[in-house]
């Protein structure tokens, strides 16, 4: 086991999936973690962190159900143990972009 983490975070599991598939290249050298919510996020940090590994890098959705990604990144950004860490993605639908531009 690595003692290093890559976190995905994103509620669309196609999307988690292929992000995950992307990292595929770097598991020689990182555990690479998939998380479906915020809440399983901090659960898989929790776990990670028990065993020795520790967040190495999150990429995190911004807009999912319950609670924001970017209010995650705001959260780990505040604590010692994962404030280097935080990074974000977000993928715009089609069908907002196509709203937006009308």
């Amino acid at each position: 086991m690595s003692q290093y983490l890559i976190l995905c975070v994103d509620d669309e599991r196609d999307v988690l999936d292929s992000v995950v598939d992307d990292l595929q290249g770097f598991a020689d050298h990182f555990e690479i973690e998939a998380a479906e919510s915020v809440t399983e996020a901090r659960d898989v940090i929790h776990d990670m962190a028990a065993e020795g590994t520790q967040l190495a890098l999150i990429l995190c959705d911004h807009i999912m159900p319950g609670e924001l990604g970017v209010d995650f990144l705001i959260e780990l950004a505040n604590q010692p143990q994962t404030a280097r860490h935080a990074r974000s993605y977000s993928l715009v639908k089609l069908d907002w972009k196509i709203q937006y531009q009308r």
